[in-house]
């Protein structure tokens, strides 16, 4: 949490401190692009501090419970288990938020 307050104190001096001296332009950006990661960071914070979900939706699109197969600890290649839950759907399907949430990683 201090690092936390230390960092909300330093954005706060940085805002204030540019606003009075005129910053330039570049700075102005850094500023922006630091505000906009700390605001991120904030509410991924909040969502933290959240009670798990009890119920997820369906996160993928026209797809029903029933669809879904239980895979898990199927075998896989190396000798590892599944550790996951295969949704099938034809390619270009929505995938639609199951909880409220940032998404990380799209690939």
């Amino acid at each position: 949490m201090k690092k936390l307050s230390l960092a909300a104190l330093t954005l706060f001096a940085f805002l204030i401190l540019g606003s009075v001296t005129g910053v330039s332009a570049a700075a102005e950006k850094i500023a922006g692009k630091f505000a906009d990661k700390f605001v991120f960071f904030v509410k991924v914070a909040q969502l933290y501090t959240k009670d798990p979900d009890k119920k997820l939706a369906m996160p993928v699109k026209d797809v029903s419970r029933r669809q879904v197969a239980n895979t898990w600890h199927a075998p896989r290649d190396g000798g590892r288990l599944h550790e996951g839950q295969d949704i099938f759907a034809p390619y270009g399907t929505a995938v639609l938020s199951a909880t409220e949430g940032y998404v990380e990683n799209i690939g």
